[in-house]
């Protein structure tokens, strides 16, 4: 009789979550300034800059976390997406210690127009430590 009930296809999903929201909040407690980046898995655009988020995470970890949210399951983060004003992936947002945001990127139109604003964005930020 059991084989005939669904499997608990969102017990996973509500996990990753419950983790994601975690790590988010460690990073805003982290007392360090950091970079969020929104993005989808089905953006091509979003998954050519991760490895320069990637080096980003590592070359600028004294000062700064790094943290990512996939905007696919916009229900668990409308507050945040909210908050931030996120209305395109992929989307930059530098905060300071505390969860303030300081700048955040514009619309993205080429990898090249997008990994120059978070270069900028990275910049400006190593300016007001």
């Amino acid at each position: 009789m059991d084989s005939f009930y669904p499997q608990p296809l969102m017990i996973p999903r509500r996990v990753s979550a419950s983790q994601s929201h975690s790590r988010f909040a460690r990073t805003l407690r982290s007392g360090k300034n950091a970079l969020v980046m929104f993005y989808s898995k089905n953006c091509v655009l979003c998954r050519s800059l991760q490895p320069l988020v990637d080096e980003v995470a590592k070359r600028e970890d004294d000062w700064l976390e790094v943290a990512r949210i996939c905007t696919d399951a916009q229900d668990e983060w409308v507050p945040e997406m909210l908050h931030y004003g996120i209305e395109y992936v992929p989307c930059f947002v530098m905060l300071v210690p505390g969860g303030d945001a300081i700048m955040k990127s514009g619309p993205p139109k080429n990898s090249a127009i997008v990994s120059k604003s978070l270069v900028a964005m990275i910049e400006y930020s190593k300016l007001k430590e």
